[in-house]
């Protein structure tokens, strides 16, 4: 609005002199240029304003302009656009759906009965109930009709254990009776997969012991010398403190094995330790 549309010569402070700490008052209003009373004023005939919108310091309680700018007319006389409209409330009579009511067998029950049918449990008992409003016994009860009834959800205090109805609010019987929703389904904890074995590392590998020789793992080198890396890696030895070396039967039995690594820059195969590994390791192609 513009605080010069009446032709007096008025300021932006003039738009909060009524309350200082209105805002909205201030950045609501603009002024069009005016060097005496009399302003002249705006009458829609397609003109060119100076014009300064007013600017709130909050920290000041001060309404102030800053600056003109040139406008067409026109745009003080368009009408404000409408505000947004507001996003819908929830519908709290939905909260209904799967409660019971207390008063439901006409009697002037409150919400702190609802704790005498679960002690065990008196929040959940207390949350899933409500109750319709009664002046005397026997009271009203809703009969599944298109009627509008009173209601008061129960709460509970955690604190006192006291269970109480908070206020009433109107809604339609149709929510009283529709159908609590099913549960969620149970979930089943998932069995937690082996951790990863270490003798995993057999499938595929070669026994350099298996014919009862006490070989290292470099001598795997001297089989591939085009491929060092790959020969060393691919081979394991069985424990053996003297020839002829154990030999694995498949009796099921555990072997003390170790892996053979590979050092690139010393270009040697070596074995760093030795892990107990049942036998059946030892004969897997792949993965089980």
């Amino acid at each position: 609005r513009n605080l010069r549309g009446d032709g007096t010569r008025r300021s932006c402070h003039d738009a909060v002199a009524a309350a200082p700490d209105d805002a909205a008052a201030c950045t609501s209003a603009y002024i069009t240029a005016c060097a005496d009373e009399p302003c002249p004023m705006p009458d829609g005939s397609g003109g060119s304003w100076s014009i300064a919108m007013c600017e709130y310091n909050a920290t000041a309680s001060h309404c102030f302009s800053n600056h003109y700018l040139v406008c067409d007319e026109a745009w003080m006389f368009m009408p404000a656009s409408p505000p947004p409209p507001s996003a819908p409330s929830p519908n709290q009579c939905l909260a209904l759906v799967g409660r019971s009511n207390l008063r439901a067998d006409g009697s002037r029950s409150s919400c702190h009965d609802a704790l005498t049918s679960a002690p065990a449990d008196p929040a959940a008992a207390c949350h899933s109930s409500y109750i319709t409003s009664c002046t005397d016994e026997p009271c009203s009860v809703p009969g599944n009709n298109s009627d509008r009834w009173a209601v008061s959800f129960c709460q509970y205090d955690g604190i006192t254990g006291r269970c109480y109805s908070d206020g009433f609010v109107s809604c339609e019987e149709a929510y009283m009776f529709m159908p609590a929703p099913p549960p969620p389904p149970p979930i089943t904890p998932q069995p937690r997969a082996p951790p990863p074995s270490p003798c995993s590392a057999l499938i595929g590998r070669t026994n350099l012991r298996r014919e009862g020789q006490r070989r290292s793992c470099h001598d795997s080198l001297a089989a591939h010398p085009a491929n060092p890396e790959h020969v060393c890696e691919t081979s394991f030895i069985t424990s053996c403190d003297a020839e002829p070396c154990s030999v694995p039967n498949g009796q099921g039995e555990r072997v003390a094995v170790a892996f053979c690594e590979y050092d690139r820059i010393l270009k040697t195969c070596s074995s760093s330790h030795f892990t107990t590994c049942a036998e059946e390791w030892m004969d897997m192609l792949s993965p089980p």
